[in-house]
């Protein structure tokens, strides 16, 4: 056979390899399932906001007790990224100390969002703390036994990520701050950039101030 085109046969046998293997990755890399993005500016954001808005509801003194859900621990997950920003932010308020930390659904039954004999639970169990801050939102509402705080100058803070109706909170005089996720995120006319940047256009903070402007809601019977 003559060797030169043996040598032609193996370069077109190289070359049509080469054309199978680079259409394979391009069929590969157009139908494979695309990566989640997480936005790791907005849960950082959300972390620090919380610390701020619960320095400046105890006025920057004060212990408080912290409810997590379980993602909260979990490394590489958002929650966790704002527990860790939330606990960075608040050692720049030095005279607020966390005394007390519940992971929500350590025990059977799994809860979802925070329960009222959860809720209770901590308040019975450390009733000398000057707050309670709630990742995993407030307890639903029943109206047939109110929630009342224990003491007066007790604050509660909750990120409320569960459609839970929380007006009646506020009407008692129960809730201090509810970090609301929204709807529709806020228009703004620069992309956000800083982590602040990402709460503001995604969060609302609301306060015995100016809860009435939250959407009606259907509290439990």
């Amino acid at each position: 056979m003559n060797p030169s085109l043996t040598s032609q046969h193996k370069i077109i046998a190289m070359v049509l390899v080469l054309v199978i293997l680079t259409a394979i990755g391009s069929v590969v890399y157009h139908f494979r399932s695309p990566a989640v993005v997480v936005n790791r500016s907005l849960a950082v954001g959300l972390g620090q906001a919380v610390a701020t808005e619960t320095a400046k509801i105890l006025h920057d003194r004060g212990n408080i007790g912290v409810i997590l859900a379980p993602a909260h621990e979990m490394e590489g997950l958002p929650e966790h990224d704002t527990w860790q920003a939330f606990s960075a932010t608040l050692k720049q308020h030095p005279q607020i100390h966390i005394v007390v930390t519940e992971v929500a659904s350590t025990e059977p039954p799994i809860e979802y969002g925070l329960t009222r004999a959860r809720l209770d639970k901590v308040l019975k169990e450390h009733p000398d703390i000057d707050g309670v801050v709630s990742f995993y939102g407030i307890a639903q509402w029943d109206s047939r036994a109110p929630f009342e705080l224990p003491r007066p100058d007790l604050k509660i803070i909750a990120v409320q990520s569960n459609p839970v109706p929380i007006k009646p909170y506020f009407a008692k005089g129960s809730l201090a701050v509810a970090i609301v996720r929204r709807e529709i995120p806020a228009p703004n006319s620069a992309a956000p950039r800083t982590p602040a940047d990402w709460f503001a256009q995604n969060y609302q903070v609301f306060t015995a101030e100016n809860y009435q402007s939250l959407p009606d809601e259907e509290a439990s019977p």
